[in-house]
């Protein structure tokens, strides 16, 4: 059994064990709760280390753990997306003549509601200054800063099937409130974040719009670059297998009767080649390489009832320009 500080005072610390019996007999944990019982430990001066013992035996608590699950085509599919953070801990922001910390709630407990809080000392006093609230997990990644005030990266993510859809966006700390100075309008597919250092990084996917694709085939993938400073926060998209993501723009131009093709082409004679609004060309085989400026991809689509008409594509990068620079027909395929 843990050895308590027995400076600290026992009514706060009564105060946390009737948490945890409520908790435990609820089978949930009210988050309101978890800000009053903060907020009076730190009123009754218990530095942070030691509130945070106290949220280390509530109900729901867990330390960070990797994601649980399959891998496919090259997909994570998730029985558990893990968790990069432990689900209740606070955080000290650092910044200024007043002191700012920043909690973090996230129950184990399948699909509760998560929060964020801020907590500020004002007049000689600490109140929960700034909340936010929402049904998807919240992480947040305290790795921004700029001259200005503190920069917080928070991930929303949720699971959806086999997979995790996440959300970003950038918050700021102004007079002991959020305020969201970035958002990524997109949403994350299976992400990961692969630098907290610098510019912050995260790797995700997309399901293709045009291709015909099941849940566990061709995938696009990117990468987002935050980048913050005093002006603003800025995302960069890159694509991590940009011949897919032409292809699949070539697919959606056909599809809507575009009659200017020859951007996906290196030369005007090879659209004759390609199909033509096709619903239902697939991706069979893939191999490229991003630094090498070079792909080789098979598609395949239906022709007739049965057979599968197939054409290898050799596509480049030219100039700064994905395009299609060679098509060979392939043997059909007999389905």
């Amino acid at each position: 059994m843990r050895k308590r500080v027995t400076s600290y005072p026992l009514v706060w610390l009564a105060a946390c064990w009737l948490l945890i019996v409520a908790a435990e007999a609820s089978e949930r944990i009210d988050l309101t709760e978890l800000d009053k019982m903060v907020v009076e430990g730190l009123n009754a001066g218990n530095p942070i280390a030691v509130i945070g013992g106290e949220l280390r035996n509530l109900p729901g608590y867990s330390t960070a753990y990797k994601a649980d699950g399959d891998e496919i085509n090259g997909v994570h599919f998730s029985r558990d997306p893990g968790s990069p953070c432990d689900s209740y801990r606070l955080i000290d922001l650092g910044f200024g003549d007043n002191k700012t910390i920043l909690a973090q709630w996230s129950p184990g407990y399948g699909y509760q509601p998560t929060r964020l809080s801020l907590y500020s000392r004002l007049n000689g006093r600490w109140l929960r200054t700034g909340v936010i609230d929402s049904d998807w997990k919240l992480v947040p990644y305290v790795t921004l800063n700029a001259r200005t005030s503190p920069r917080i990266v928070v991930i929303e993510h949720r699971r959806k099937a086999d997979a995790l859809v996440a959300r970003l966006k950038v918050l700021a700390v102004e007079g002991g409130k959020f305020e969201t100075v970035g958002e990524c309008e997109e949403e994350l597919l299976d992400y990961a974040v692969t630098n907290e250092t610098g510019d912050f990084v995260v790797e995700f996917s997309q399901t293709p719009r045009h291709i015909w694709t099941s849940f566990l085939g061709t995938r696009l993938y990117y990468q987002v670059k935050i980048g913050v400073g005093d002006d603003g926060v800025t995302f960069v998209r890159t694509s991590l297998n940009p011949w897919i993501e032409l292809l699949d723009r070539f697919a959606g131009a056909t599809l809507d009767g575009d009659t200017d093709l020859d951007q996906y082409v290196s030369k005007p004679s090879l659209v004759a080649l390609l199909p033509s609004q096709q619903r239902w060309l697939r991706i069979l085989e893939d191999d490229g390489d991003v630094d090498a400026s070079i792909a080789d991809v098979v598609v395949g689509y239906p022709e007739g009832s049965d057979r599968l008409r197939r054409l290898r594509l050799r596509i480049e990068n030219q100039n700064g320009e994905w395009r299609i620079a060679a098509v060979t027909q392939l043997v059909p395929l007999i389905e």
